[in-house]
């Protein structure tokens, strides 16, 4: 057994009537959702799933699946939690290269049997299997340790102060990493659980309705997410004729941005909004969880670009330049980690001996080659700049497309940007543009031209910019999902390299 599940069937003995979870049907007990737990129980023992078997779970966003979970943490066993939105042939591949003797479908009640190959070798104290989100390639099945799920439960509930009765959001899927805060680590500590519909975390309007409603305290959440909240709550003060207020939702008390780049605009927002709230921005990956984390009191002003902060209670980090060798001091490279969080590796034994290495200054102590660029300035705080692989070069110069996101991103009529790269039989690669423009904008290219020239090197301004009032594909996390919008915007340009061009206007 683990603390993690021993916290949770404690509160379903003490206090049975308790809310645990708020969700499209009203709310669910700690009492009913331990029965819930022993029907999922049943599901798995009628299949023959028996043993240290690993399985599977679908996980919707439901009661059910939150269960179905408990329930192997009481069985000792092993689970991956599956994205509902991976087709059927994804899901039973991913399954079986996690050595997953069945699938289940904890809203069905039903388990669908496997006959994987010989799987991985499943550490003895490994329970929950993640999956990364695939934004650089295949996703990666990563496996956390019984104890390092205690150890991330005891940090955030210290450094976020869930208690009793604390209400937290949860915008993000069930088999992303952020549940480990908004369902697990409040569960842990007896709070409740506001379980946001996928199909609606992108409604602004609905999502601040269950804030006020539920009088949440705690709101995670991506940037992208976290601004359309910040519009909803913007067009709810002029509807109240009060635009100027700052009165705010005195409930929320802490707001984390995690997970991409936190514009000021957005942070800005979620002040007006939250006035009474610490804001926290996060960087942390599946396979180290929190690593990073900038704390803003509402007494103090945004500044001008958030850092991600200092290490968090327990994690060491330093920067690697491209030798490998490590970065003393203010500079650039890729981070290096160490967390109590950290992953055990991955599925993949290979992939685990490239990806998990020894720290450079600590003895025998393991730690994880990001893949992310990172600034330390010299006061110390760390700076996130983008992936490795987002750099590229341009005419013999480098340029960083997350940075030139970012950059776009800072004009007032940008409502998300996306930044990709294409062969250029010139010189390396050219750099294309798709910018969605808020509502009600007149955004033009010229004007984003012009902002790109103020702020960026010559050979960092995109060759070509498209601008659409549609809004930008989003992977199920919440990203901004390059690919897809690559394949929209651009689908001939790899095949058909073409001369820089004005961007094009897209109804």
């Amino acid at each position: 057994m683990n603390r993690l599940y021993e916290q949770i069937m404690a509160h379903a003995a003490s206090g049975p009537g308790t809310p645990a979870l708020i969700e499209g049907n009203g709310p669910v007990s700690y009492g009913q959702l331990a029965r819930l737990a022993e029907e999922q129980g049943a599901v798995l023992a009628d299949a023959g799933v028996s043993g240290p078997d690993a399985v599977a779970i679908v996980a919707h966003k439901c009661s059910e699946t939150i269960a179905a979970v408990l329930e192997c943490l009481r069985q000792r066993r092993p689970f991956l939690l599956l994205s509902p939105l991976l087709p059927v042939s994804s899901r039973a591949a991913t399954a079986a290269e996690a050595g997953c003797t069945g699938i289940l479908h904890p809203a069905d009640r039903r388990v669908e049997l496997l006959q994987p190959d010989a799987g991985p070798v499943i550490p003895a104290d490994v329970r929950f299997m993640l999956t990364t989100s695939g934004s650089t390639g295949r996703p990666k099945i990563v496996f956390l340790g019984l104890q390092e799920t205690d150890n991330f439960a005891g940090w955030a509930a210290a450094a976020f102060t869930l208690r009793p009765a604390t209400t937290v959001l949860s915008l993000a899927p069930l088999n992303f990493d952020l549940s480990l805060l908004d369902v697990w680590t409040t569960l842990a500590c007896g709070g409740c659980v506001v379980l946001v519909p996928p199909a609606k975390a992108v409604d602004g309007s609905y999502v601040l309705a269950q804030v006020l409603e539920h009088k949440v305290e705690i709101i995670q959440g991506v940037p992208m997410f976290l601004q359309l909240l910040a519009d909803a709550a913007a067009a709810s003060r002029e509807r109240a004729d009060n635009p100027g207020s700052s009165s705010g939702h005195p409930y929320v008390r802490h707001v984390i941005f995690t997970g991409d780049e936190a514009l000021p605009r957005t942070v800005d927002g979620m002040r007006h909004a939250f006035p009474e709230a610490t804001i926290h921005n996060v960087y942390g990956c599946t396979e180290t969880n929190d690593s990073l984390m900038y704390s803003l009191p509402p007494s103090r002003a945004v500044p001008e670009r958030l850092p991600v902060g200092s290490p968090v209670a327990g994690a060491e980090v330093c920067l690697l330049d491209a030798e490998g060798r490590e970065i003393s001091g203010p500079g650039e490279g890729e981070l290096l980690v160490h967390t109590p969080f950290m992953a055990a590796g991955y599925s993949d034994p290979q992939l685990t001996a490239r990806k998990f290495v020894q720290h450079p200054r600590r003895h025998g102590i393991t730690a994880f080659r990001s893949g992310d660029l990172f600034r330390r300035d010299s006061s110390g705080y760390l700076f996130l700049l983008g992936r490795t692989d987002h750099q590229v070069k341009v005419r013999g110069v480098a340029a960083n497309t997350a940075e030139i996101e970012r950059v776009i991103g800072l004009h007032q009529a940008v409502a998300a940007a996306a930044v990709m790269t294409e062969a250029d039989p010139i010189g390396g690669r050219r750099l294309l543009a798709v910018v969605e423009r808020s509502a009600g904008s007149t955004l033009s290219v010229l004007d984003l031209r012009t902002h790109c020239a103020t702020h960026l090197p010559r050979t960092s301004i995109p060759a070509v910019i498209r601008i659409t009032e549609t809004a930008l594909p989003l992977t199920t996390t919440g990203k901004i999902n390059r690919q897809q919008t690559q394949r929209e915007y651009f689908p001939l340009t790899s095949q058909h390299p073409r001369a820089p061009q004005q961007g094009v206007l897209t109804p």
